[in-house]
């Protein structure tokens, strides 16, 4: 009887090694897809911040008939606002990209 007890014991371990290499396989996938998705998002509000600046700095650059110098100076901050969060995006997406990089590397 304990020649049995003693196989099942270790056919238990070997199962619940297993399932659990299985569980941490998933949730590093998971993350990985957490981590594209979140760098996806990054991209576009790159992208959009980026287009929004260009069209705010054409407004001021080309037409600055009938325009007050405070709009053209709130237009000109909210462009470099919109720049530095587009490069901030940027470089949160580099970050990502390397960190999934090592994940799939592991």
């Amino acid at each position: 009887m304990e020649v049995i007890s003693f196989f099942y014991n270790i056919y238990k371990q070997r199962i619940t090694a297993i399932y659990d290499k299985v569980v941490d396989t998933e949730v590093i996938l998971v993350d990985i897809q957490k981590l594209k998705t979140r760098m996806k998002d990054y991209q576009r509000y790159a992208m959009i911040l980026m287009t929004v600046s260009v069209f705010l700095y054409i407004g001021v650059a080309f037409q600055h008939a009938g325009k007050e110098p405070f709009q053209i100076y709130l237009m000109m901050g909210t462009t470099s606002l919109f720049l530095a969060l587009a490069i901030f995006f940027v470089f949160q997406t580099r970050k990502l990209k390397k960190l999934i990089n090592e994940q799939q590397e592991d």
